[in-house]
């Protein structure tokens, strides 16, 4: 999971450019796709995106890779294991769902190469 931010201009305010952001959700095993348009990247904002998400492929996920949105990560510990936001953490588990974060090493079972810092836009978002 993460966003991508694009910077576009509505129809019915011609001249006026205004930043959103793309939710976006890939299950790991099918490829499957769902994204969301947003106007900020707010912890409601996130899970809300997390329920919809939900209802829309019809269950839950055991496992979420997030890329370090600041959202939803909030840290390393000096453990090396990564801090996740609790409200997160605690909409997941009442799902059934846990939160991982992406470190800075590249995860060989990832769909494409995730690097710290390099966002979907990036990858997919480039015209």
């Amino acid at each position: 999971m993460d966003f991508a931010e694009f910077v576009t201009e509505f129809t019915d305010e011609p001249s006026v450019y205004r930043k959103v952001w793309l939710f976006s959700f890939v299950l790991g095993n099918s490829r499957w796709l769902w994204g969301w348009f947003c106007s900020n990247q707010s912890l409601e904002r996130v899970l809300r995106c997390h329920v919809m998400v939900f209802d829309a492929c019809g269950g839950t996920t055991q496992q979420n890779l997030f890329d370090r949105m600041k959202t939803a990560v909030l840290g390393d510990a000096e453990d090396g294991t990564v801090t996740c936001n609790p409200a997160l953490v605690a909409v997941l588990d009442h799902y059934g769902s846990a939160p991982e974060a992406v470190t800075g090493q590249r995860l060989p079972d990832a769909p494409f190469n995730q690097y710290k810092g390099i966002r979907l836009k990036q990858k997919y978002a480039k015209g």
